[in-house]
């Protein structure tokens, strides 16, 4: 291929359908419940779980009502805070190394 040559470039352009940002979003509370469940218990940990209770909750009516754009966002950005706040916190797996 001559790297000089310039092909035109197309119109068609990606966009995320619905149901794939609400696959992106169950993945990112599964990783974040995860987290939080490697938490020490305390009176922080129990306040994430309440959040992600809710944002559970809040995904499985979506089965039964389809969810408006700004309570998918409203959704997404509250899992995604938590799964920061849970990946800070939670202890980090190690693994032994064998030998």
């Amino acid at each position: 291929m001559d790297p000089s040559v310039r092909y035109p470039t197309s119109g068609t352009r990606l966009v995320a359908a619905p149901g794939d940002d609400q696959d992106r979003i169950v993945q990112a509370l599964s990783m974040a419940e995860s987290h939080v469940a490697r938490m020490p218990p305390s009176q922080a940990t129990q306040q994430l779980k309440s959040v992600l209770e809710a944002s559970r909750r809040a995904i499985a009516r979506w089965s039964t009502s389809p969810p408006t754009n700004e309570e998918v966002q409203e959704v997404r950005d509250r899992v995604v805070q938590t799964l920061q706040v849970a990946k800070t916190t939670s202890p980090t797996l190690r693994f032994r190394r064998a030998g």
